[in-house]
């Protein structure tokens, strides 16, 4: 729900990358189809700077930079706020009560946070938080639409972690000039296969965001159990699928990618950070107690 719209109590120094920050996560997430309410009193309220409409819709560039409270605000943000206020794409709704009844994943949001307001999205950052937090405690909620397999509904994030990866090593220029389709190869190529004895450590944390910003849930205990049977370090993600079945990822901490596993624990192949095929299977490499772990553990 929106309810904090006030740029009152935020530095002026910080004004315009909050506001414009929270608009380019307001126009995202609608692309994902996030529903945006508020109360519908938004529409009257006299804020610092005047109401929305039509004070600020008909508000000229001069008389913005004549507000106390909007300065710091470059002229594109105002145009962003401007545009917000003519076309909000905002439900409103009665009372407060009736957003929290709403059978419904909700936040509170705004420019920022001033009350510290449990679950408050501003940012991409915090909104792809918000969701994966509550993807991995909601699976069968995932949406699958146009993803191309069943392993990773968020293939964009993997995209940005090996970019970002990419752009550590070899800086921005020639990363920009990377297409999509090449990352993978050449993160293979220029980061993963250099990283020499640091490579167990890097596929854990690679392994482990990749598979966490895609929903899955760590599986502490299968973890230990196959470590324990192995007498080699194991760590090992779950989720439920696009097809209600629940599969596994376990790192690869040698090469540095994945080892896909079915419901049963049996290894499905070997397959790079982006899912991307490597080599086939091998049954050496299936999760041998799986079954013990779901007897003891109820799953």
């Amino acid at each position: 729900m929106v309810d904090e719209l006030e740029t009152a109590h935020i530095p002026e120094d910080e004004r315009d990358k909050t506001v414009s920050l929270y608009y380019k996560m307001k126009s995202e997430a609608e692309k994902h189809n996030d529903r945006f309410y508020a109360l519908e009193a938004i529409y009257s309220h006299s804020f610092s700077y005047g109401n929305f409409y039509p004070g600020f819709v008909n508000m000229s560039w001069s008389e913005f930079l004549a507000c106390e409270t909007l300065k710091g605000i470059s002229q594109t943000t105002f145009q962003m706020m401007q545009t917000f206020c003519q076309r909000p794409n905002i439900e409103t709704i009665g009372s407060e009560d009736e957003f929290l009844e709403r059978n419904e994943h909700h936040a509170r949001s705004g420019y920022s946070n001033p009350n510290g307001v449990e679950d408050f999205v501003n940012n991409m950052i915090l909104w792809e938080e918000w969701h994966r937090r509550w993807y991995s405690c909601h699976q069968e909620q995932i949406d699958w639409d146009g993803v191309g397999d069943s392993w990773f509904p968020r293939p964009d994030l993997i995209i940005g972690i090996l970019k970002r990866e990419l752009i550590a090593e070899l800086g921005h220029g020639i990363v920009e000039s990377i297409d999509d389709s090449d990352v993978v190869n050449v993160f293979y190529d220029r980061v993963m296969r250099h990283k020499g004895n640091e490579t167990e450590a890097y596929a854990s944390k690679i392994g482990g965001e990749v598979c966490l910003c895609n929903y899955y849930v760590f599986e502490q205990e299968l973890s230990t159990i196959e470590r324990q049977y192995a007498k080699s370090l194991r760590q090992i993600f779950s989720i439920i699928n696009k097809h209600g079945m629940t599969q596994f990822i376990s790192i690869d901490f040698a090469h540095g990618m994945f080892e896909f596993h079915d419901e049963r624990g049996v290894h499905l192949g070997e397959y790079r950070f982006d899912g991307s095929y490597n080599s086939g299977a091998e049954a050496s490499h299936s999760l041998h107690k799986i079954e013990s772990w779901r007897r003891r553990y109820g799953r």
